[in-house]
């Protein structure tokens, strides 16, 4: 591996634009993770929900939702060992 010294022309010009280029490591840090204050707390990206059977067993799963976009309410064709079937699973929030 070639590395020039220090007192080259060239070694001089790619310290230069070396450090010109770059950016320092503090405003890189700044820049991509902006700096929270003590205590805050970051928004939830998912929320647990609680997905019911519509057989009135009272048996029911526990799927993560993700709280960005989905309003519309979750329904899915699961397992339900009470009844031993597959039955409509309807979204509840946690209580």
């Amino acid at each position: 591996f070639f590395q020039p010294s220090s007192s080259s022309a060239f070694g001089y010009l790619c310290e230069r634009v070396h450090r010109s280029v770059s950016p320092s490591p503090d405003s890189v840090v700044a820049f991509y993770f902006p700096v929270r204050e003590m205590g805050d707390k970051r928004k939830k990206t998912f929320m647990f929900i609680r997905l019911v059977s519509a057989a009135g067993t009272g048996f029911f799963y526990v799927k993560r939702k993700s709280s960005k976009g989905l309003l519309e309410k979750l329904e899915f064709r699961k397992y339900d060992p009470r009844v031993n079937r597959h039955v409509l699973f309807t979204e509840q929030k946690m209580k």
